[in-house]
């Protein structure tokens, strides 16, 4: 990935297209027990925080006789449930592969909606239609779009819209940037790092060669965007475009 830097701004674009997708050593890709460990990694990562709310909060409950504050014990534990619905309900939907129907945009909205709702910093517009949209392209959505949030340590915007040309990703806020693994692996490289994040970096970059499409990622200061177009000339696996 190239790097220019101009009036103490800096640009970084990544493509994954037909060389990558058709690169016969399989740079971009992940063995299965990798992969696994990954998934598990993450699958720890995000329901161990609402898991240890359940538990504390029923710890202190247990041993708490005043009403008042018994009520409030009552408060966090119904907060760390409903967290905890919202990112099992993610994760099955990106993780678990299932059939190829199609999901109603305004469904995986509201699937993200939720995953969001506990960091009140993101907010999240996605500029639905009525039209649906098959599984897998529902699941590479999800993932640039938890990627985008994730960019947002600081807090700001993610949008999901469709144009005429195809979907768009962005990520908008004060020091947005991707994290290195993340970076590397959407750009068609292998990761020098490992961490939490990539697994879904894998899943996303496994899906784009799958339905074939050039994902590009362009990163300014403050801004991440994923761009999603169809290849020209690549049967059809999916809904794209509603």
């Amino acid at each position: 990935m190239g790097c220019a830097r101009s009036n103490a701004r800096w640009f970084r674009r990544a493509t994954i297209c037909d060389s990558v997708i058709a690169d016969p050593t399989g740079r971009c890709a992940v063995d299965c027990l990798e992969f696994s460990g990954l998934i598990a990694s993450r699958l720890c990562h995000d329901l161990a925080g609402p898991i240890g709310v359940l538990a504390n909060g029923a710890e202190l409950l247990a041993d708490e006789t005043d009403e008042a504050v018994r009520a409030e014990f009552v408060a966090l534990i119904g907060a760390g449930a409903t967290t905890l619905a919202a990112r099992l309900r993610l994760l099955r939907t990106l993780f678990a592969d299932g059939s190829d129907l199609a999901i109603p945009q305004a469904a995986a909205r509201t699937v993200l909606a939720g995953w969001l709702a506990a960091d009140a910093r993101v907010t999240l517009e996605w500029r639905e239609t009525d039209a649906t949209l098959a599984r897998p392209f529902v699941r590479l959505l999800l993932a640039l779009a938890m990627i985008a949030a994730e960019a947002l340590e600081r807090g700001g915007l993610v949008t999901v819209h469709c144009a005429s040309e195809g979907w768009q990703i962005d990520a908008t806020g004060p020091d947005a940037a991707l994290a290195t693994e993340e970076a590397e692996i959407l750009g068609g490289a292998a990761a020098s790092v490992i961490g939490s994040r990539a697994a879904i970096a894998h899943l996303a970059a496994a899906l784009v060669r799958k339905l074939a499409i050039e994902l590009t990622v362009v990163e300014h200061v403050g801004e991440v965007q994923f761009r999603l177009l169809e290849r020209a000339g690549a049967e059809r696996a999916h809904d794209m475009l509603p």
